[in-house]
C-alpha cells in the first residue's frame, strides 16, 4: 500500500510520498503519524544556522556539510558543531550520512538543553568530551562508526549514562550513504538505521546499564527526568571525517481511532 502525507505550505496542500525506509520507520511508530514539517537543512547555501565548537572542521562541499575533527596540537582532536534549532518532543529527525574514513567516531546529540536554562549556544566550550557530559548540558547523544568496537551506544546527560547499546549499524570499513531516524516520543527514544530499529528506549530515569566508573560513580542511583527538547548536534573525534544531508525534522501526532 502506498502511504501518502499531506502537507500544509500556506493555504495549499501537497501530497508527498514516503520514502521505502520511511515506510518502515512510520510502520513501527504505529500510534503516531507525521505531522508538520518543522526544520529542514539541505545546505544549499551557508552554516549560518550551525555552529562549531572545538577541534572540528566544517564545511559545504557540493551541497553536503562535511564534518572533520582535525587539529595540528592534539593526536585525538575532538569537537561538537550545533545546528541552532529548538524541537520539542514529540518529533522524528532524520538525516544522511557517509563515513569517508575507516577509523574514528561520530556523534549525534540531540534534546539538547543548558541545566540552567541559558543558551546552548552562549556557552564556551572547547570540544571536550566532559563538557558536554559532566557540564552544563542535558541531552541524549548516539555513537556509532564507532572507532571499530562494533557497539552503537545511546548515553544521556548530564552524566556517562548508558542506556541502550546495540550492534553498531555502519561498520568501519563502509562508506555507503545511510538514512539515520532518530525519535523523540517524551521519553521514549527510537533509533533506526536504513528503516531498521536499532535502539530503543523508555527512559523512566531507572539505574542505567554502565558498568565503567570512567566519568561514572557506581553503582549508578538514576538518570533523572528525561529531556524533552532543545538542539541537535554533530560530534567528531578521532579524526573523522564525514559527510552529511537533508536533516528534517517532522512534529509527530498521534494517530486519531476511527470510531465504530
Amino acid at each position: 500500500m502506498l502511504l501518502i502525507v499531506l502537507l500544509l505550505c500556506g493555504n495549499k496542500l501537497f501530497a508527498q510520498k514516503l520514502t521505502t525506509h520511511e515506510q518502515l520507520v512510520y510502520s513501527q511508530l504505529k500510534n503516531y503519524k507525521r505531522g508538520e514539517l518543522l526544520f529542514r537543512e539541505t545546505f544549499s547555501g551557508t552554516l549560518s544556522n550551525w555552529q562549531s565548537e572545538g577541534d572540528v572542521n566544517a564545511k559545504i562541499i557540493e551541497g553536503k556539510l562535511r564534518v572533520e575533527s582535525q587539529s595540528a596540537a592534539t593526536e585525538n582532536p575532538k569537537g561538537n558543531i550545533w545546528w541552532k534549532i529548538d524541537a520539542r518532543s514529540p518529533y522524528i529527525l532524520e538525516f544522511d550520512y557517509k563515513s569517508l574514513t575507516n577509523f574514528g567516531l561520530s556523534m549525534i546529540f540531540w534534546d539538547a538543553q543548558t541545566l540552567d536554562g541559558k543558551s546552548l549556544f552562549a556557552e564556551k566550550r572547547t570540544g571536550k568530551y566532559e563538557e558536554y557530559i559532566n557540564g552544563n548540558l542535558k541531552a541524549y547523544h548516539l555513537s556509532f562508526h564507532r572507532f571499530g568496537s562494533g557497539k552503537s551506544n545511546i548515553r544521556k546527560a548530564p552524566g556517562f549514562h548508558l542506556i541502550s547499546s546495540t550492534t553498531d549499524p555502519i561498520e568501519m570499513n563502509d562508506t555507503t550513504w545511510h538514512r539515520i531516524s532518530i525519535v523523540s516520543l517524551k521519553n521514549r527514544q527510537l533509533v533506526f538505521s536504513d528503516g531498521v530499529l536499532i535502539h530503543q528506549v523508555q527512559d523512566n530515569g531507572q539505574p542505567c546499564l554502565s558498568e565503567t566508573s570512567w566519568q561514572h560513580r557506581l553503582p549508578c542511583k538514576g538518570t533523572g527526568k528525561p529531556c524533552l527538547g532543545g538542539a541537535v548536534g554533530i560530534r567528531h573525534t578521532q579524526k573523522q571525517i564525514a559527510d552529511y544531508d537533508n536533516f528534517t525534522i517532522y512534529r509527530l501526532m498521534p494517530n486519531k481511532l476511527k470510531k465504530r
